[in-house]
């Protein structure tokens, strides 16, 4: 089978963590650092007074994702290859296509956009990236960004003069590995269709610091079948 599109977030920008404890239902806090103080002048006779390095949490609650399946005598018959095989190449697949999008209606939900309706241009553009770059000041440098466009918007911006003839380069099949399909300005770009698009069209694309983002499991995705 032949399955298109990847993940944009869950490869390469969420943390993923598999020792989360509970039951389907449990409402659990995922711990996170805090940001540490800074640094100050100290004189001799100055009394050291520790800072601290304190976490916090958000409160989640846990969920199952299951999809159940059958294969017929004859499917199992003329099928080419193993079914199970099969399944769990196209359920893997689909398994991250159903966290990724999770992780792109909670990315969306962040204060910090800009918004092109209306101006010039009114597509993607160096112009929107520099912006929407700009809001994270000088944090990126260190962590870095990843940019998650839909295919339409990179078409737009593939065929502007920046993309064209700037720091801007298109990777070759060889090196498109999970879904990274160009670098603009050293930011890997990846492409999803499950991007927001709503109105008449109005595309929403994504601009992250790496590992901003968390995937908790309890267990790893799996596949059991059974004989009837």
């Amino acid at each position: 089978a032949y399955l298109p599109g990847v993940p944009a977030l869950l490869n390469s920008m969420a943390v993923k963590v598999y020792n989360i404890e509970g039951q389907k239902g449990d409402s659990v806090d995922d711990p996170y650092w805090q940001e540490a103080g800074d640094f100050a002048d100290r004189n001799d006779d100055d009394d050291l007074v520790p800072g601290k390095l304190e976490s916090d949490s958000a409160n989640v609650t846990l969920k199952e994702a299951v999809y159940p399946f059958s294969c017929s005598d004859r499917a199992f018959l003329q099928g080419y290859g193993a079914f199970a095989n099969e399944f769990a190449f196209q359920a893997a697949h689909k398994y991250a296509k159903f966290i990724d999008i999770k992780l792109i209606a909670d990315a969306v939900t962040t204060t910090q956009e800009v918004d092109i309706t209306g101006s010039t241009p009114s597509t993607m553009s160096w112009g929107a990236i520099v912006d929407a770059r700009a809001k994270f000041g000088d944090k990126w440098i260190e962590r870095g960004l990843v940019i998650a466009l839909h295919s339409m918007q990179y078409a737009d911006f593939s065929k502007t003069d920046e993309f064209v003839n700037g720091q801007n380069r298109v990777l070759t099949s060889s090196q498109r590995t999970m879904g990274m399909i160009a670098e603009i300005d050293g930011m890997p770009t990846r492409m999803s269709d499950n991007l927001p698009v709503t109105g008449d069209p109005h595309y929403t694309a994504l601009l992250l610091l790496r590992e901003s983002m968390a995937v908790w499991n309890q267990l790893r995705f799996s596949v059991k079948y059974q004989r009837d």
